[in-house]
Protein backbone atom coordinates (compact mmCIF):
# COMPACT_ATOMS: atom_id res chain seq x y z
CA UNK A 1 0.00 0.00 0.00
CA UNK A 2 1.32 3.28 -0.95
CA UNK A 3 -0.39 6.55 -1.21
CA UNK A 4 -2.70 6.33 1.21
CA UNK A 5 -0.20 5.53 3.98
CA UNK A 6 3.05 7.68 5.05
CA UNK A 7 5.37 5.03 3.23
CA UNK A 8 4.93 2.32 1.48
CA UNK A 9 4.18 -1.16 3.52
CA UNK A 10 3.80 -4.63 3.01
CA UNK A 11 0.92 -5.69 3.98
CA UNK A 12 2.00 -9.69 5.29
CA UNK A 13 -1.52 -9.86 6.55
CA UNK A 14 -2.93 -10.46 3.28
CA UNK A 15 -0.50 -12.72 2.57
CA UNK A 16 -1.12 -14.97 5.36
CA UNK A 17 -5.05 -14.35 4.69
CA UNK A 18 -4.07 -15.99 1.45
CA UNK A 19 -1.97 -18.32 2.26
CA UNK A 20 -3.00 -22.56 1.27
CA UNK A 21 -6.58 -21.34 0.26
CA UNK A 22 -8.13 -21.54 -3.03
CA UNK A 23 -8.04 -18.13 -4.57
CA UNK A 24 -11.82 -16.47 -5.19
CA UNK A 25 -12.41 -12.81 -4.81
CA UNK A 26 -14.42 -13.16 -1.77
CA UNK A 27 -11.31 -14.17 -0.14
CA UNK A 28 -9.00 -11.39 -1.79
CA UNK A 29 -12.04 -9.01 -0.51
CA UNK A 30 -11.70 -10.54 2.74
CA UNK A 31 -8.21 -10.89 2.86
CA UNK A 32 -7.59 -7.55 1.84
CA UNK A 33 -10.13 -6.22 4.57
CA UNK A 34 -8.16 -7.67 7.09
CA UNK A 35 -4.84 -6.85 5.65
CA UNK A 36 -5.14 -2.81 5.72
CA UNK A 37 -6.36 -3.13 9.55
CA UNK A 38 -4.20 -0.95 12.12
CA UNK A 39 -2.32 0.42 9.39
CA UNK A 40 -1.19 4.11 10.18
CA UNK A 41 -2.56 6.35 7.51
CA UNK A 42 -1.43 9.85 6.26
CA UNK A 43 -4.02 11.98 6.69
CA UNK A 44 -6.04 13.42 4.11
CA UNK A 45 -7.84 16.60 3.60
CA UNK A 46 -11.60 15.96 3.77
CA UNK A 47 -11.24 12.10 4.95
CA UNK A 48 -11.48 10.04 7.94
CA UNK A 49 -8.78 7.34 8.33
CA UNK A 50 -11.61 4.60 8.56
CA UNK A 51 -12.78 5.96 4.76
CA UNK A 52 -8.74 6.11 3.80
CA UNK A 53 -8.39 1.91 4.94
CA UNK A 54 -11.56 1.24 3.17
CA UNK A 55 -10.30 2.61 -0.29
CA UNK A 56 -6.93 0.72 0.58
CA UNK A 57 -8.69 -2.55 1.36
CA UNK A 58 -10.69 -2.02 -2.15
CA UNK A 59 -7.49 -1.19 -4.10
CA UNK A 60 -5.75 -4.52 -2.52
CA UNK A 61 -8.88 -6.63 -3.20
CA UNK A 62 -8.64 -5.40 -6.65
CA UNK A 63 -5.22 -6.09 -7.40
CA UNK A 64 -5.09 -9.52 -6.13
CA UNK A 65 -8.12 -10.19 -8.31
CA UNK A 66 -6.62 -8.88 -11.33
CA UNK A 67 -3.31 -10.66 -10.44
CA UNK A 68 -5.39 -13.73 -10.65
CA UNK A 69 -7.00 -13.07 -13.75
CA UNK A 70 -3.65 -12.04 -15.12
CA UNK A 71 -2.13 -15.44 -14.09
CA UNK A 72 -4.90 -16.94 -15.60
CA UNK A 73 -4.61 -15.99 -19.06
CA UNK A 74 -7.66 -13.79 -18.78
Amino acid sequence: VGAGVPFPARLTAVEEALTGKPASEALFKQAAAQGVEGIKVKPAAGNTDEYTLHLASVVVGDALAEAWKMAAGK
